[in-house]
């Protein structure tokens, strides 16, 4: 059998992460044409949470980039979670979404760190089995901003947040996969469950069962 080359989680994580980055930095550019119809509280808010996840991204990519199975994507992680505080700090007020969020980051960073530090030992079998959880909960945070937008802001806005949020809960999802499987998630099938000898060794059991067999019994 051909053995399947595996997918290169990190890289691909790595350019999500990078490519969300980028994206935070259009917060900054932005901020100055918000601060002409809205308080200032959304001003500060904007470029604060804009550089934060910058940084935030900018860590987990390159984290990702150099293959650190270390302490880095828990900082990276632990670094996105602060913009939510920060946003529920200056807005005084902490939404689902928002909350869904920060659950999601938060439940990242312990990800990687049960896995990749020897920091949370119990939890590491936990990490194992829940690997995922992290982008569902963003995945479902989005779900809450989508509809908020659909009904405050339009459509238009709708295709852009839907786009950036699967982003995010892919890039998480890629990620945590590479924290659990760095040679990439294995078969659940392999060369031996089509081993043909195991099949003729099976064959010749069945035919040696026959043999003590009356023969009306017989096939």
């Amino acid at each position: 059998m051909t053995e399947r080359k595996a997918i290169k989680y990190d890289l691909i994580a790595g350019i999500l992460f990078a490519v969300l980055a980028l994206h935070a930095l259009t917060g900054i550019s932005f901020s100055g044409i918000l601060y002409n119809s809205f308080p200032v509280r959304f001003f500060v808010s904007s470029i604060i949470g804009s550089l934060i996840f910058t940084a935030g991204f900018g860590i987990v990519s390159f984290s990702m980039f150099t293959k650190r199975r270390d302490i880095l994507p828990c900082i990276g992680f632990g670094v996105l979670a602060l913009v939510q505080i920060v946003n529920a700090v200056l807005y005084v007020v902490l939404g689902l979404r928002s909350l869904l969020a920060l659950l999601a980051y938060i439940s990242a960073a312990l990800v990687s760190l049960a896995l990749l530090t020897p920091y949370l030992p119990s939890l590491k079998e936990y990490a194992k089995k829940f690997w995922y959880v992290p982008s569902m909960l963003y995945a479902v945070s989005a779900m809450f901003n989508v509809f908020y937008i659909i009904i405050n802001i339009g459509f238009f806005r709708f295709f852009s947040a839907l786009f950036w949020d699967a982003v995010t809960a892919g890039a998480l999802l890629i990620a945590c996969a590479w924290y659990v499987y760095p040679d990439g998630i294995p078969n659940t099938l392999d060369a031996r469950t089509f081993d043909t000898n195991n099949f003729g060794g099976a064959f010749d059991a069945d035919e040696e069962d026959n043999a003590d067999m009356p023969n009306e019994f017989k096939e």
